[in-house]
């Protein structure tokens, strides 16, 4: 069984993000950890790593692709290299919005990341965290983790690249990013689907290279994903055009995943359908199609 780890890093970024109090999915004190981390840092409000982070554009996931594109050297933390190819799909994906990916203001917050750090005494409290962090993740392994299939991944990547990281002091965002060799699932312990979620945050890895082929070469597909989205459902997170199309597509390898252990599909789709993504029926036979 893989294990899951709590990763110091994201609870480092996801903390100056908490503080900066922009977006709402970093800012729940639904558990007693997440009320900890406000009451204990709430000092720390005006540091200028926070007020630098006030500053960025609060879209949920991009503390997390920061956070594992950095390395530990010491003390303090270094900016591993982002895959150009990468950083282009997703200026394109959401022009304007990226932060991660504007290496410049990426540059200027981190020596203000190292001096939050350094200055609140992270390490210590996350040192001191780490009975809390072993029993969570154990028990998110034991309920969710142990029963995925991940041989079944073999097709697409090699398993042993897949990392599975909890995320205590987030509530409901789960996400899903590649960084070099391995592939990174962040999920929320708070989420009640955590073997769905798991499944899809590693399907993002080979589902959006399609999505992004079929988006620039297949005009209905292009046509489905440009379409406005649903009011008042789940994908109401996302925007049209290539964010949408490579959720389709990994909602889709997603479906595929639980067909082939045993799941009809037809509740699957409909499930899908309520949440938002009314062409998915379509987008599940294209990738059944794939060789």
């Amino acid at each position: 069984m893989h294990a899951i780890t709590v990763d110091e890093r994201m609870e480092l970024v996801s903390l100056v993000f908490r503080l900066a109090g922009k977006n709402k999915d970093y800012r729940c004190t639904r558990t007693r950890y997440q009320r900890k981390l406000s009451r204990q840092f709430k000092p720390n409000n005006h540091h200028p790593a926070v007020l630098f982070a006030r500053e960025l554009i609060a879209e949920g996931g991009q503390a997390f692709f920061f956070a594992m594109h950095l390395t530990k050297d010491g003390e303090s933390f270094q900016l591993l290299p982002a895959d150009p190819a990468l950083v282009a799909r997703m200026e394109t994906a959401m022009p304007g919005q990226s932060w991660l990916w504007n290496m410049s203001i990426a540059a200027k917050f981190l020596p203000l990341l190292n001096d939050f750090y350094r200055d609140t005494n992270f390490a210590a409290f996350f040192r001191a965290q780490a009975a809390y962090y072993k029993r969570a993740a154990e028990r998110y392994a034991r309920k969710y983790l142990s029963h995925i299939d991940l041989a079944w991944f073999d097709r697409y990547v090699n398993p042993a690249q897949l990392r599975c990281v909890l995320l205590p002091s987030l509530q409901w965002l789960n996400l899903g990013m590649t960084v070099g060799d391995l592939v990174y699932a962040g999920v929320c312990a708070g989420y009640t689907l955590g073997g769905s979620v798991i499944v899809h945050e590693f399907c993002h890895h080979f589902a959006n290279p399609i999505a992004e082929q079929w988006y620039a070469q297949n005009s209905t597909f292009n046509a489905l994903c440009d379409e406005p989205i649903l009011p008042n459902t789940h994908a109401m997170q996302y925007t049209p055009g290539l964010v949408m199309a490579c959720e389709y597509v990994t909602r889709a390898f997603t479906v595929l995943y639980h067909v082939q252990h045993g799941e009809a599909p037809a509740p699957l789709l409909r499930q899908e359908v309520s949440n938002g993504f009314p062409h998915i029926a379509q987008v599940y036979d294209m990738v059944k199609e794939l060789p």
